[in-house]
């Protein structure tokens, strides 16, 4: 095996840029390539693929490695599966697919048929399929568009019946979280703000819970969570399987996990209703599920190694919890 000839990397300028963070001085040289589209950084990004491409198309072994991975990268992937009423959601990825398709199949006579295919809206495969949800019924779905990688999807709704895309249509869904009303009429979501909602350059925070009903204006959705939490906050919204309950989990970072509820046996009296804490303030990851009245904790607070441990603290993996404020009845 010949040596590889690795060329000097490019010239990087140090333009030092200096902030005072929590009272520490705080300098960074290279804060300049953050600018992407800068002449200067254009420059530097086009020399350093030169190096990459000068240093790669010499390795004898590239071939081998290529046909390896594209051998691999060519199986069929089928995806998880989701339930809905008597239908099957999931994403199968074909070999030669630059983006996997979703699929639906009737569970009573095991047809499937394809119902999004991202790959139809590029010829270059950069339209990506980011998360979708189907309804309760599983007779409408919402799913997010994004192009090009920039993960800012576009929120659609989807008649799965007829394939017909709804009118709606919501921007600023990044890492949507969607949950269906049990009556298909409308869903709760996350969306970011607009650019001129909030300070420049705090565009990709302040993600907050909003309402949408179907047929109505985006820009008029009620915003339902998250007002005066920290702009860093992310939530994911959820109902219980009956419907009765709706869940709003707030992560704070990756280590923390607030877990909220209200009682939405009411549709429309819910969307004013106050949530009430679950656990809250806690350094801790913590997540729910709802069996009839009860709510089972799964939670890491003061778990070793980030093992579950219950909600307070007993033998038991979990804890069910009275949906009455302040009643903690831990399992034995």
């Amino acid at each position: 095996m010949g040596k590889v000839h690795i060329p000097p990397p490019p010239e990087t300028p140090q333009k030092i840029v200096v902030e005072m963070v929590h009272g520490q001085r705080i300098e960074d040289p290279f804060r300049w390539l953050e600018d992407s589209d800068s002449p200067e950084t254009v420059e530097w990004t086009s020399k350093q693929n030169e190096r990459t491409d000068a240093v790669l198309s010499g390795l004898p072994w590239k071939a081998g490695i290529r046909d390896e991975l594209y051998h691999l990268l060519s199986r069929e992937i089928v995806g998880s599966v989701k339930r809905r009423g008597s239908k099957l959601f999931f994403l199968r990825r074909r070999a030669g697919m630059n983006q996997p398709i979703l699929c639906v199949m009737d569970e009573t006579t095991r047809e499937e048929r394809m119902l999004l295919d991202p790959n139809k809206e590029s010829d270059r495969g950069l339209v990506a399929l980011d998360w979708w949800y189907p309804s309760h019924d599983g007779k409408l779905l919402a799913y997010g568009y994004s192009q090009k990688g920039d993960e800012w999807s576009v929120l659609h709704v989807l008649d799965v019946a007829t394939g017909e895309r709804l009118a709606d249509r919501i921007e600023r869904t990044r890492y949507s979280s969607v949950a269906w009303d049990p009556d298909g009429k409308g869903f709760y979501y996350t969306r970011y703000p607009r650019p001129g909602q909030v300070p420049a350059g705090d565009e990709n925070y302040y993600s907050r819970v909003f309402y949408h009903k179907l047929g109505d204006d985006p820009a008029n959705d009620p915003l339902i969570f998250g007002e005066g939490r920290r702009k860093e906050d992310m939530f994911s919204v959820e109902y219980s399987d009956d419907g009765r309950y709706l869940f709003v989990s707030a992560s704070s970072g990756w280590t923390r996990t607030d877990l909220y509820f209200r009682d939405a046996s009411d549709p429309e009296a819910s969307r004013t209703a106050p949530f009430i804490p679950v656990i809250e303030g806690e350094e801790a990851l913590s997540w729910g599920i709802s069996v009839g009245d009860t709510l089972y904790l799964m939670t890491n607070l003061g778990a070793p190694r980030q093992t579950p441990n219950p909600f307070p603290r007993t033998r038991s993996p979990c804890c069910g919890l009275s949906r009455k404020p302040g009643t903690v009845r831990g399992n034995p």
